[in-house]
């Protein structure tokens, strides 16, 4: 089972990428994930998969220029090497001249959202998390979806002096019950920890909306009021908030909300 990686660890092979020649600025990202994931179908399950991923992330800037490069060799020579490569597109890349500069120096509040249960869930739990799910489902029905548990560590280092680090885990289900006079009903949840997450109430949420939408039938084209339920809202927000809320996609004019300011 993989493990935190950790801040010394970490802050040694950032240094190897921040000590660069021939630099005004560089700036190290670190993304470690590993977890699990659990998909099932006609209420069995189907798929049970594991992974584990480290890449580093350098930014070079130099004379207003910024080159990135990327490596899933975690260690101070694959460090360099990719600095190094950044180094080399960000003298050929034209001036961003909107460049704000890379972060200066600032407090960082630590971050209690990583729970060693989480992180170290196993396909037998994740199947028994499964189970409790078909298990409400009910006679006629069936379920399909997913169950899966995450584990990130993020860190960041740069020359101006900022260091960040946040070790997290996160999980989540959810499922479409689907059977009887032609009904369905979708539910979800997710949380920091898998003992936060109850798959019972997550199926029994589902077949009760399969069950009250049995025999659907078509409406006339036309205009309706509709309550959006929170799964929905959710899924539009979270799209605009990654195509439209950044304040350089509104600058350019590439956001929905370009233009409409106030």
């Amino acid at each position: 089972m993989p493990d935190l990686i950790g801040v010394n660890r970490i802050r040694s092979v950032a240094e190897a990428a921040l000590d660069l020649a021939g630099a005004d600025g560089v700036e190290a990202l670190l993304l470690h994930e590993w977890g699990g994931l659990t998909r099932f179908a006609r209420s069995s399950i189907h798929q049970s998969t594991a992974r584990e991923d480290t890449s580093l992330r350098i930014r070079v800037v130099t004379e207003g220029r910024v080159g990135v490069a990327s490596t899933n060799d975690f260690s101070s020579e694959g460090a360099r090497r990719a600095a190094a490569s950044a180094l080399e597109l960000a003298r050929v890349a034209p001036p961003d001249e909107a460049f704000p500069g890379l972060a200066p120096p600032a407090p960082v509040e630590p971050l209690e959202s990583f729970d060693d249960e989480t992180a170290a869930t196993t396909p037998e739990d994740r199947a028994e998390h499964v189970a409790a799910l078909v298990g409400e489902v009910g006679n006629g029905f069936r379920a399909a979806g997913s169950f899966e548990t995450t584990a990130l560590e993020v860190a960041l280092a740069n020359t101006e002096g900022q260091f960040c680090y946040a070790p997290s885990t996160q999980c989540g289900t959810t499922t479409v019950v689907s059977g009887g006079r032609g009904g369905a009903g979708a539910a979800e949840a997710t949380a920091r920890r898998t003992a936060d997450v109850d798959p019972a109430i997550v199926g029994r949420r589902a077949a009760q909306k399969a069950r009250d939408s049995q025999d659907p039938r078509p409406l006339p084209t036309g205009h309706y009021e509709v309550v959006l339920e929170p799964l929905a809202v959710s899924t539009l927000l979270g799209f605009l908030a990654y195509m439209s809320f950044g304040g350089r996609a509104i600058a350019e004019g590439r956001s929905a909300f370009s233009g409409k300011q106030g």
